[in-house]
């Protein structure tokens, strides 16, 4: 039996998380053959973070994007580690509906903020799809409509997550499918919000 490589990864409310549930084969080889070798969480923590995190980037390849690409994961850990431990000397342990549902939002922001380097092929590239993005520059698409898509669509998957959380007596977090794709009328409406995304990002 294959072991499981990914577990809904875009749900995740850190990159901590995140990274526990993409990749786990990948992250599993890391942990076990650089990370506990440099000394773990016992010593020198966020030296054993960063080093594991650049030698990520250049196993997907010799460039200095994937480099960055590690890097920028490498202190967002180190970053979230600091963040958690200040959290819990202040007995801050609980999470709102608020706090997860911002948490995941902006966990998802950094990861695809990251994936623009990871598939660039050169930091020109990178850079130029940074600047359209961050500038709402009208390139091959329009900038603004996808934005605005985008946006909407998590505002809806987030609002009845917290809907569907509420009726189970649960707190919004974990895989809550918007439609089931076992009736017609819910494959009916996910190919149509594919369709419409596909519109909307080439023709805007």
């Amino acid at each position: 039996k294959f072991p499981e490589n990914f577990d809904h990864p875009y749900i995740s409310k850190s990159v901590s998380e995140f990274w526990r549930r993409w990749h786990i084969s990948l992250g599993s080889f890391f942990r076990d053959y650089v990370y506990i070798p440099l000394g773990g969480n016992r010593s020198h923590l966020y030296r054993n973070l960063f080093v594991v995190w650049f030698l990520t980037g250049l196993w997907h390849g010799a460039a200095w994007t994937f480099v960055v690409w590690g890097a920028l994961h490498g202190l967002a850990l180190c970053a979230h580690r600091l963040w958690s431990a200040w959290r819990a000397k202040r007995g801050k342990t609980g999470e709102s509906r608020l706090y997860t549902a911002l948490s995941i939002l902006l966990t998802f922001c950094f990861v695809s903020f990251c994936w623009v380097f990871f598939r660039a092929d050169s930091f020109g590239t990178a850079m130029q799809i940074l600047t359209a993005v961050f500038t709402w520059q009208r390139g091959m698409t329009h900038i603004s409509s996808w934005t605005l898509f985008g946006v909407l669509v998590t505002a809806a998957a987030m609002a009845i997550a917290c809907i569907r959380s509420r009726k189970l007596g649960t707190k919004p977090e974990g895989y809550y499918p918007l439609v089931s794709l076992s009736s017609v009328w819910g494959m009916a409406l996910f190919f149509a919000a594919i369709g419409l995304t596909l519109v909307l990002a080439y023709t805007g």
